[in-house]
């Protein structure tokens, strides 16, 4: 669908789609969790794999996170709320194996 697309232009893309989410925030929650999957899989499996790559999959998983815990409550959000800190874990855990990030480093120091 958006093949062709450099970095900037796919980021816009998924920006305008997140927002069209944001009405509804479990349906935004998930759709942050998703793209969290999606970066890391996707990372793992392509020679464009960046350090800014994994650090966006990790703050996909956080914005999840957050509105999860804002709207908690019932199994199904436990089930998602799951999934997003796994892959909050995940993506973190490839970023720090690969060297990690300066912005890591910036905000230990």
């Amino acid at each position: 669908m958006h093949e062709g697309k450099d970095v900037s232009q796919a980021k816009e893309l998924l920006e305008v789609e997140m927002k069209k989410l944001q009405k509804d925030p479990l349906q935004y929650a998930e759709g942050c969790c998703g793209v969290s999957e999606l970066l890391n899989r996707w990372g793992s499996a392509s020679a464009a794999y960046s350090t800014s790559m994994m650090e966006c999959a990790v703050e996909y998983a956080d914005e999840s996170i957050r509105v999860f815990e804002q709207h908690g409550g019932g199994l199904r959000k436990k089930a998602d709320m799951e999934a997003a800190l796994f892959w909050k874990a995940l993506n973190a855990a490839t970023l720090g194996g690969n060297g990690g990030s300066e912005r890591g480093e910036e905000e230990e120091g």
